[in-house]
């Protein structure tokens, strides 16, 4: 295939064929490139070419780089990144829903994000960065109305000759 690069919001044309499909550039009727389609009755399936695919100014994103990022904020984060990879899809389409997980650790801390992590796992929610968030907020709102078992409570009590003096 040529390798021709087309622009955003640049018009292509499409050949749809039984078995492959051809992109062309409609201003120099150069074919672009060519997929083969899967058979009917499979959906939602497809093949990343990496040759097709933006080239990144802050490096590849790939499987090996999430899972390092993971490690660095807790074993329960790589654990459960690792499951999310492990669904069987191509890994591409985990990027996106891994890397907003991943950042959490910037907005609420990475020992709270690994935390939630468990929790996840633990409970079998399905990952997603609004369930990660609750997690983390039902502990923070748990150990804020927890006591403190260390600390002798404190209470005040009267008996009867003190209401006696205030009559």
């Amino acid at each position: 295939m040529p390798s021709h690069s087309v622009k955003i919001g640049q018009t292509v044309q499409l050949r749809i064929y039984a078995y492959h499909i051809e992109v062309y550039d409609l201003m120099t009727n150069q074919c672009l490139c060519q997929h083969k389609l899967f058979p009917s009755g499979i959906i939602g399936r497809y093949d990343t070419y990496k040759e097709h695919m933006p080239a990144s100014p802050s490096g590849e994103w790939s499987k090996d780089r999430f899972l390092t990022w993971a490690q660095k904020t807790g074993t329960n984060t790589f654990e459960l990144v690792q499951k999310v990879f492990d669904q069987g899809r191509p890994e591409q389409v985990y990027y996106a829903k891994i890397h907003a997980i991943l950042k959490m650790a910037g907005i609420y801390g990475a020992d709270k994000l690994d935390h939630a992590c468990r929790r996840c796992i633990d409970l079998g929610v399905n990952p997603t960065t609004k369930n990660i968030k609750a997690l983390i907020e039902t502990d923070v709102q748990s150990n804020n109305t927890r006591t403190d078992i260390s600390s002798p409570e404190t209470a005040y009590l009267r008996g009867d000759d003190y209401y006696d003096s205030q009559k």
